[in-house]
């Protein structure tokens, strides 16, 4: 991104607005590499749907503590191009977490982790697929999943994700699975709001 900027100021002009670009450039490819969510994060999110009193609070707006949080139960290196995270706590700890990331506009790819057997509930599964496909405007939802992990491919389809394709040696211990889940098949948002 800066060697195009530079590349295209030809007279070698140092102007404000070639400062100021790369300034922006360098703070953009620093949000890349440290995994830190986008410029643009949506502000004031307040959910559409309907939720049922919990001893689980939601997190909306601490994405790196979700992230790190992810990372952690997923193994990843957060290598992902800007990201959301909205996640699920319990007395103050994380027991859930989603990364929303590679958002393109129509579509994103989602990461999920929980802690234990009793994580989900459904006010997170609501607000989850509200704000993806209300708040964000999303068409359709991407799970990336490895061959290898029949647990996860098992929770990701009894949500309502549907297989697209299988690529070869794709993940990091083989096959990769490619899930789906479109927003006119997700059934956890009430009938009005879809």
């Amino acid at each position: 991104m800066i060697a195009d900027i530079l590349h295209r100021n030809q007279d070698q002009v140092l102007t404000p607005e070639l400062i100021a670009g790369i300034v922006l450039a360098m703070q953009q490819e620093e949000r890349l590499v440290t995994g830190e969510p986008p410029l643009t994060l949506p502000t004031g999110y307040t959910p559409t749907v309907p939720l049922r009193p919990s001893n689980k609070r939601l997190v909306l707006d601490d994405h790196p503590r979700v992230a790190a949080f992810v990372a952690q139960q997923t193994d990843s290196d957060m290598n992902w191009i800007g990201y959301f995270g909205l996640g699920l706590e319990l007395d103050g700890e994380l027991v859930a977490g989603v990364i929303i990331e590679s958002y393109t506009g129509r579509n994103a790819n989602i990461h999920v982790a929980g802690i234990g057997k009793h994580w989900l509930n459904r006010n997170y599964l609501a607000v989850v697929f509200d704000f993806c496909f209300n708040r964000l405007g999303l068409q359709r939802l991407t799970g990336l999943v490895e061959a290898d992990n029949a647990a996860a491919l098992r929770f990701d389809t009894h949500l309502g994700f549907k297989h697209e394709y299988t690529m070869p040696d794709g993940g990091r211990h083989g096959d990769l699975h490619i899930l789906c889940m479109r927003r006119e098949d997700c059934r956890y948002l009430p009938n009005e709001v879809q």
